[in-house]
């Protein structure tokens, strides 16, 4: 998080990407996520700047859409 919170805090846009494990995005992305709401925890000073974002998934079945 140490390299994440320095390029989320400098991105205009921020672009998550996952495949989806039983139609829910990866682990890793979802612990990256709810580690972000500590951003402002560095800096009381500090709000959680609000970014423009795309979110891609990926996954595989039959029936979908």
């Amino acid at each position: 998080m140490e390299n994440i919170y320095p390029a989320y805090k400098a991105a205009d846009v921020v672009v998550p990407a996952s495949p989806l494990y039983y139609w829910f995005i990866s682990g890793f992305l979802k612990n990256a996520f709810d580690r972000l709401f500590a951003i402002a925890e560095c800096d009381p000073n500090y709000r959680n700047p609000k970014k423009q974002s795309i979110l891609i998934r990926a996954a595989e079945g039959a029936g979908l859409l």
